[in-house]
């Protein structure tokens, strides 16, 4: 596995109701068998762009009741962040590699995954599934060269992210 020096936590001031935050620049290692973003803490969307191409075809939303940018992701049981017993995506604030808030996986072909959390007590990671007409993108994951990933967000109240990636490498066996 190789890591994204660092991590990343854009550090956003004045920012704008309904604007845009400063798009985040993040340099990911090339790795030959994808890559996994874990994302610790989020308030509240997200929209990605991997070495040119967006992660999905709208900026992706996790808070329920924004009405100039609707949820656009769900569980598979068909509960949102804000449901009886899920949380708000913005108080599941204690992610780590291990747990992290949400997960976005990107597999060797370009096929993207994704997971979260329903509350700051429960560990498990649930998939998730696009919708209101929401869908991912197939991405190019450099596997040895450098890969660009830039973040950035619609400002709804108190706007942040916070996380780091990795890439998976196959690495041969050795008997």
């Amino acid at each position: 596995d190789v890591s994204i020096n660092g991590g990343f936590n854009p550090n956003y001031s004045n920012l704008t109701e309904g604007g845009r935050t400063p798009e985040s620049t993040i340099t990911a290692p090339g790795a030959d068998y994808g890559f996994v973003l874990n994302i610790y803490e989020l308030d509240n969307s997200f929209n990605m762009k991997i070495n040119g191409v967006a992660l999905a075809t709208k900026e992706l939303q996790f808070q329920s009741g924004v009405t100039n940018n609707p949820i656009n992701i769900e569980f598979t049981n068909g509960t949102v962040w804000g449901d009886a017993g899920v949380s708000q995506i913005y108080n599941i604030t204690n992610g780590t590699d291990a747990a992290p808030s949400l997960r976005v996986s990107i597999s060797s072909e370009g096929v993207i995954s994704m997971f979260g959390r329903k509350s700051p007590t429960d560990m498990t990671l649930y998939p998730l599934r696009l919708r209101s007409g929401t869908s991912f993108n197939t991405i190019t994951w450099n596997k040895t060269g450098n890969n660009e990933i830039k973040v950035d967000q619609l400002v709804t109240g108190p706007t942040k992210i916070r996380g780091n990636g990795i890439g998976k490498k196959i690495v041969p066996c050795t008997l």
